[in-house]
This record gives structure tokens, C-alpha cells and sequence, in this order.
């Protein structure tokens, strides 16, 4: 399931589509530049977010089986 969702979001490019909106309306509040790691953040909390939407596991559940995943190291 995490590598389906993984293929979805990068090749529809809908994942960076929609944290390039969320870091253009949040510079808007507090300009700065974007740095690499916030970039990261936000890509996992995206994901995170929807697995939790998908799956209905807590966030502890959720975290114990992502801990094996190369796409959330």
C-alpha cells in the first residue's frame, strides 16, 4: 500500500503540487526561504496524513509500520 500511494503521488506530481501551495500561502504569513528540510517535513506529514485517513490505524500503529519503509527513511 505505501509503495502504491508512493508511485501515485510522484508520478501525478500532485504531492509537490500541493505543498508548493502550502509554502506559497505560508510565506505569505511569515516570509523566508524554504529550506530542504521543511520541504521534507511537510512531504511527511502528507503522507502520514493520508495513511492515516486510509488505513484507520493510530498514529502510533501507523509508525511502527512505516518504521521498515525505504520511502519514509
Amino acid at each position: 500500500m505505501i509503495e502504491e500511494m508512493d508511485n501515485i503521488l510522484t508520478t501525478t506530481g500532485i504531492e509537490h503540487q500541493m505543498i508548493a501551495q502550502y509554502l506559497e500561502s505560508s510565506e505569505r504569513s511569515s516570509p523566508g526561504e524554504c529550506s530542504e528540510q521543511r520541504y521534507k517535513a511537510l512531504r511527511l506529514a502528507l503522507r502520514y496524513s493520508i495513511l492515516l485517513g486510509i488505513t484507520d490505524l493510530s498514529y502510533r500503529e501507523l509508525s511502527q509500520r512505516v518504521a521498515d519503509s525505504s520511502i519514509f527513511q
